[in-house]
């Protein structure tokens, strides 16, 4: 994914939609996911993002 490449979210409550590009989810994780589960969690995120699942993006993200 480019770091630069926007991408969709979807709140787990709201239903609203929001969006990061991929540096900023990243850096979310760096920031927020443990060292030892970032491989993991990006790789799911990274095949979140690739089928255009904002649901799940969201909940991984807004939602924890």
């Amino acid at each position: 994914m480019k770091k630069d490449e926007v991408i969709h979210l979807e709140n787990p409550w709201s239903g609203h939609i929001s969006t990061m590009t991929w540096g900023e989810i990243e850096e979310w994780a760096n920031d927020n996911v443990h060292m030892k589960d970032r491989e993991n969690w990006l790789r799911h995120a990274t095949i979140a993002a690739k089928e255009g699942d904002a649901k799940t993006l969201g909940s991984m993200i807004i939602g924890s």
